[in-house]
């Protein structure tokens, strides 16, 4: 399976509703915010609308991951930009907007807690936030979630600033924390399923772009992105990369370096090869203490920062 970045046109936004119901079928928000087949019918022609909306807004990306070989989408995103972020009560989450069978007395206090814990933990920052990651259940776990994840990094990488993320527990909370988000804040509601009171959580995420090489895959693997945000477009280009870490690192110094000079002048191009290089042979210098606390982290649940 080979799988490629692509934009979402107006044409796919059907195939995306359908997609994100069935990714989040067994999600316990969903489950009780939609509780009836006619409800979720509501739904799919609510999401559809939405993402040719968002599709026709130069604040938000909206981007899929495709199967080569097959044509079929097996993920898909939506990014909003610091332009889009930077007004906290014009989201897509307006009551008004929702469609009529959605659990209201349910929705509206959470989705005000959401903002609220996102307030504590950024404050006015400008920011990108990843809305929505949805992959296909047959497809989860092969790499498309992360793929879209590390496209978002690449804007906050670009830009020089945070990348929030607020998520449900579940598998994508194990990978947010492998590619480099801290869990900031979390809080809980009580849902009751089937007449019986549940727990679910709900955390809120910061990549901090301070840092361009974060661990991907293998422990002994870095991933630089140098990815260029055409702004006007709502494009990237350039994509990322991954280079095993040796105890020298030069080469994918040079490497890095060439991509972070990249239109400068030679002297630049050399300093910023120089320092790349500090920092990937820092980074293998220190594989043996990240094991050591991964395992740690997977002992104790997640580690709050």
């Amino acid at each position: 399976m080979s799988l490629k970045l692509a934009p979402i046109t107006e044409d796919d936004a059907p195939a995306i509703s359908t997609l994100l119901i069935a990714a989040f079928k067994d999600d316990l928000y969903q489950r009780v915010e939609y509780q009836t087949d006619e409800s979720l019918v509501e739904l799919h022609k609510y999401e559809t609308k939405k993402t040719i909306s968002l599709i026709q807004d130069p604040t938000r990306v909206l981007q899929k991951v495709i199967d080569t070989v097959t044509g079929r989408t097996l993920s898909f995103g939506r990014l909003s930009t610091p332009s889009a972020t930077a007004n906290i009560d014009g989201d897509d989450n307006d009551e008004d907007d929702w469609p009529e069978s959605c659990n209201k007395e349910m929705c509206v206090p959470y989705m005000a807690k959401m903002k609220e814990m996102k307030t504590e933990i950024l404050g006015e920052r400008p920011h990108y936030q990843l809305d929505l990651l949805a992959t296909d259940p047959e497809y989860q776990g092969r790499g498309a979630g992360a793929l879209l994840v590390r496209w978002a990094i690449s804007y906050a990488l670009a830009e020089k600033v945070p990348l929030y993320i607020d998520a449900s527990q579940g598998p994508g909370m194990v990978l947010y924390q492998k590619l480099g988000f801290k869990l900031m804040k979390s809080f809980e509601i009580d849902i009751a399923v089937d007449g019986v009171d549940q727990k679910y959580l709900t955390c809120g995420l910061v990549f901090e772009p301070e840092n361009t090489y974060y661990k991907c895959g293998p422990t002994h693997a870095v991933v630089a992105i140098s990815e260029t945000v055409d702004k006007h477009k709502g494009r990237t280009t350039s994509g990322g990369y991954c280079r095993q870490a040796s105890g020298r690192g030069a080469a994918a110094g040079r490497e890095a370096g060439q991509h972070q000079g990249a239109g400068g002048s030679r002297g630049e191009r050399g300093r910023g090869a120089a320092a790349a290089g500090q920092r990937v042979t820092g980074l293998a210098a220190n594989q043996a203490q990240r094991r050591i606390l991964e395992g740690q982290h997977r002992r104790r649940g997640w580690v709050m920062h």
